[in-house]
């Protein structure tokens, strides 16, 4: 078994963004929030596996609705 994950199966920042249709300061909280480590760099960009998506959509919905939830 290899531990090398696939270059067309990592994303940037802005791919996730695109894929998951927030903007960037929300992603960025996101993993900044749920600790949401890239799986590498490339070059000066960090990249994150597709697997990283569900969780990543996960953190979004639960950050809104506690949002949400202020009073």
């Amino acid at each position: 078994m290899s531990d090398t994950i696939s270059f067309d199966r990592l994303l940037t920042l802005g791919q996730i963004c695109e894929r998951l249709g927030v903007p960037q300061h929300r992603a960025k909280y996101a993993i900044a929030q749920y600790d949401i480590r890239p799986v590498g760099r490339v070059g000066i960009l960090r990249v994150w596996s597709e697997d990283d998506l569900p969780r990543l959509r996960i953190a979004l919905t639960e950050i809104a609705s506690n949002r949400g939830s202020r009073a």
